[in-house]
């Protein structure tokens, strides 16, 4: 799996995409899927902007799917926006049947589940970055809905390593497989991964080879019976500035690394990485290096600056500019939004479809 960091490389990326095989195809493992999320969780692109590249090509009929799936990743967002730190919580309903807390299966941990597809999908985490979403569903629903884990801390386990993790996006959609953001769970069974897997790597015989309504009331797998609490040590990278001058100051942070974000006059640019956000939410060093690569590979002129932003900018006069993401809410200076795929819906929607619904207006 090959995460590219140059910006004429990712808008290639755009340009190769075909909505059509996209929608067919997507639910399996080796499917014709974008591969863009990190860029667009890193804010490097936008949702407007893929939408607007695809719909060079295509018709918006051909693309309402692809465009779909965009949204979901705005809804996330806008509920992360209206509801800030409650989605770091059961948002809409208590998990059900609940055993363990702060805890995720070893075998999780260790890609030893003996669900093939399960395990590789987990290494491949490891080792990319990524993973696809059907298999994030599965992981989540096994850790959840079978082990009994309460969702938060496995959550965090997948977000450490995920370069796309958003934690609107993650926590919410592991909310959502576990029944604390939906009306029920997501079950996961053996028929539904071969489905969509390999067919090399089609499997009988596991704890998930039963019928889905048989899945929730199964005794716990031996298995997934020694839970532990996963490690997820901070990374933070060197910064190399501490001095402001009088120009004005564009501020970037690893949600907006748009190359293109304040490009005229005479300005200076950081990048700032807050150690109280990473120490809260700790990504991998592979995650970590992928955000300074963007910045350093498309950002022209770009200084980082490890450390809070008030520290930065306690004895400077100038003007500040920043694009707003609701992890630098606390942040000083002239907040800009980014460009939304919906603008004209706002406010909190207790579920995707009904904010789809309205969206459906304005495609």
């Amino acid at each position: 799996m090959n995460f590219p960091t140059t910006y004429s490389h990712i808008i290639e990326r755009i340009k190769n995409i075909n909505p059509k095989t996209y929608a067919r195809t997507r639910n399996h493992l080796e499917g014709d899927v974008s591969f863009l999320s990190p860029y667009l969780t890193r804010g490097i692109i936008t949702l407007p902007q893929v939408r607007d590249i695809v719909l060079e090509k295509f018709s918006k009929k051909e693309a309402e799917k692809f465009i779909q799936e965009l949204a979901w990743r705005e809804y996330f967002q806008k509920v992360y926006r209206e509801k800030g730190d409650e989605i770091f919580n059961d948002l809409r309903f208590e998990q059900p049947a609940v055993n363990v807390r702060g805890e995720i299966p070893e075998s999780i941990i260790q890609a030893e589940t003996g669900i093939t597809i399960i395990d590789e999908s987990i290494k491949q985490l490891y080792e990319s970055g990524y993973m696809h979403n059907h298999a994030r569903m599965w992981a989540s629903s096994i850790s959840s809905n079978i082990a009994h884990c309460h969702w938060w801390i496995p959550s965090k386990w997948m977000y450490y390593h995920l370069l796309d993790g958003d934690l609107a996006s993650n926590s919410l959609s592991w909310q959502w497989v576990c029944g604390a953001f939906a009306s029920k769970q997501y079950v996961a069974h053996q028929e539904l991964m071969n489905t969509c897997s390999p067919i090399h790597q089609s499997q009988t015989g596991t704890f998930m080879d039963m019928p889905r309504e048989n899945l929730l009331d199964m005794d716990l797998p031996e298995i997934l019976e020694k839970t532990i609490e996963p490690e997820l040590p901070v990374f933070l990278p060197k910064g190399d500035t501490g001095t402001l001058n009088n120009k004005d100051l564009i501020l970037f942070h690893p949600w907006n690394l748009d190359p293109n974000y304040h490009t005229d006059g005479d300005v200076q640019k950081v990048l700032i990485i807050e150690p109280s956000h990473f120490k809260k939410f700790p990504v991998s060093e592979k995650v970590m290096n992928f955000i300074v690569d963007l910045a350093r590979d498309n950002i022209e002129g770009i200084q980082m600056y490890v450390g809070e932003q008030s520290e930065l900018i306690k004895n400077f006069d100038g003007k500040i500019y920043y694009q707003y993401h609701k992890n630098v809410e606390h942040w000083q200076g002239a907040k800009e939004l980014q460009d939304e795929l919906f603008p004209e819906v706002q406010g909190y929607y207790k579920n995707f479809f009904s904010f789809w619904k309205k969206c459906q207006k304005f495609i």
